[in-house]
């Protein structure tokens, strides 16, 4: 619904864990998907009565856990 091809959607090791693996894209855009994926989950989560959390590790000794972005500069 709003337009951002993502590959992959599955679950992770950390509970409650999940990936979303946008397409490839030129950086600019990719950053701008980034930041309305991370928005409308985080809209969806409170509608529902739960938080989003994107700290890149935000739970101590939890395999898994956290937000990362994979890039490459090359071509």
């Amino acid at each position: 619904e709003l337009g951002i091809l993502a590959k992959i959607q599955h679950c992770e090791v950390a509970p409650a864990q999940y990936e979303l693996v946008p397409q490839f894209a030129p950086i600019n855009l990719a950053c701008d998907e980034n930041r309305i994926i991370m928005e409308t989950i985080q809209r969806i989560a409170r509608k529902y009565g739960y938080e989003a959390i994107f700290h890149e590790k935000p739970f101590r000794h939890v395999n898994g856990s956290g937000k990362h972005v994979n890039l490459s500069l090359g071509t």
